[in-house]
């Protein structure tokens, strides 16, 4: 049997690993951790600039009478339209996520690109952290895609389609950097936008099961890095009180 192919930005859990080494093997006065971390941060604002600027998608509204003040029927035009409406929103959707996944992968790379030797290993393991916490994220945004294609597929089907709005909320705050705070509470969202109408669709359970694990671990990674980022400054002044650590924030 083939082995299914490993995603590039997987890969990066043993690079980061010989990154770290190689900042071992040089002693530094801080100087060159300081050139490194600030490298970082211009890749991480450029990357935050990039979605800043990444026009909303906002889910169609659907009418619930016509414009003679009637219900809207099951099979009348009204509803083909919404159901064209829904289709095209969520091969946006599908789209979105293909993108930001460029987006990261991009960045990813280009911090990887950054030369680690005789960097602080305290800095280059936080950097190593945000690697791995890019790789849980587009991880997550391939799940996402594949969520919305299955659903896109379902309503050329004519089938029902899932109110997965809450789920997209979650995803639209961890794209902008706001995690949220308890992985429960996340999955506990997914868990009743699915069970109404997703029962019968095998297919589309599976894939939700799988967006939600990929978002348990990649909220699991932004904790693992906020906690290394938020130790690394007081760290850095402490061994290297010469130099100027404010870039780094609170």
């Amino acid at each position: 049997m083939k082995k299914p192919a490993v995603p590039h930005w997987a890969l990066w859990g043993g690079l980061c690993i010989a990154f770290v080494f190689m900042a071992c093997c040089t002693r530094d006065d801080g100087s060159r951790t300081k050139l490194y971390l600030e490298t970082y941060i211009s890749i991480s604002h450029d990357l935050h600039a990039k979605l800043a600027v990444l026009p909303r998608i906002e889910r169609p509204v659907a009418p619930t009478t016509t414009t003679k003040g009637r219900p809207v029927a099951p099979f009348g035009p009204e509803m083909r339209e919404i159901r064209l409406e829904e289709e095209i929103y969520w091969n946006l959707l599908a789209q979105r996520f293909h993108v930001l996944t460029d987006i990261y992968g991009e960045a990813q790379r280009q911090i990887g690109n950054i030369g680690a030797r005789g960097v602080d290993p305290q800095a280059a393991q936080a950097v190593a952290l945000r690697q791995t916490s890019m790789g849980k994220r587009m991880q997550l945004f391939l799940e996402e895609g594949r969520l919305a294609e299955l659903t896109r597929e379902g309503l050329k089907e004519k089938a029902s389609p899932p109110d997965l709005a809450p789920l997209f909320e979650i995803v639209s705050a961890t794209v902008q950097g706001n995690v949220p705070g308890l992985v429960a509470s996340s999955l506990s969202v997914i868990g009743k936008s699915m069970e109404k109408r997703a029962a019968k669709e095998e297919a589309l359970r599976n894939q939700a099961e799988k967006v939600a694990e990929a978002l348990f671990e990649a909220q699991k990674a932004a904790v693992d890095l906020r906690t290394a980022g938020s130790e690394l400054r007081a760290s850095l002044e402490q061994r290297f009180p010469d130099q100027d650590w404010s870039f780094l924030g609170q």
